[in-house]
């Protein structure tokens, strides 16, 4: 696991296989309400599956 400032930092080589969060997204697992420890299992799960990120779909449907 690997955290970043924002999708556009730069990873090293050796953290190719790491699934990576930014800081957009640690702020959205830690609103309200918070995600219980099996819902991050299965976000962590999904990201690491999918290589995605967390996206508000609000805010990806407006625009």
């Amino acid at each position: 696991m690997l955290w970043t400032r924002d999708k556009k930092v730069a990873v090293p080589e050796r953290w190719n296989n790491a699934v990576i969060y930014t800081l957009e997204e640690l702020q959205a697992l830690v609103n309200e309400p918070v995600p219980n420890a099996a819902e991050l299992k299965g976000v962590h799960a999904a990201k690491k599956i999918f290589n995605g990120s967390l996206v508000d779909l609000e805010t990806e449907l407006e625009s």
